[in-house]
């Protein structure tokens, strides 16, 4: 999964897919899903000024759960385009874009687990280590 998401994000310099939820905690039925947190520190353009003494572009280094949330359901979209893709997934990924946290969810083709993908938020890691 790191790898699609590396490939959704030319450029990356670091990405990270982590689970998160019921599976990770030891708390998950029967039938629930895995839930996955998408992770990655992209180099991006800093604003210029505009009195003309920026001799050089400067990047910043922006995690993925601060782009706009537009540029995140983007992101989404290629992960499940990629997904689709590979044959990693039974049918189609369902994309849940415009919720108040994006998603997508499918079906893994080789074991059937029903999985969901969404950008990490900081809430997300530390719920994760308060888990375990």
């Amino acid at each position: 999964m790191q790898q699609l998401v590396a490939e959704a994000l030319p450029g990356a310099l670091h990405c990270a897919v982590e689970t998160f939820g019921s599976f990770r905690a030891g708390l998950h039925l029967p039938g629930s899903d895995l839930d996955f947190a998408v992770t990655a520190w992209v180099a991006r353009a800093a604003p210029t000024r505009d009195d003309g003494f920026d001799e050089q572009q400067q990047h910043v280094v922006v995690e993925v759960h601060e782009w706009p949330l537009q540029e995140q359901q983007y992101l989404l979209a290629d992960l499940a385009d990629a997904l689709e893709a590979k044959g990693l997934v039974q049918g189609q990924v369902e994309r849940v874009l415009q919720a108040r946290v994006p998603v997508i969810k499918c079906v893994h083709a080789a074991t059937g687990l029903s999985c969901d993908f969404s950008i990490s938020r900081p809430e997300c890691a530390f719920k994760a280590e308060m888990q375990k």
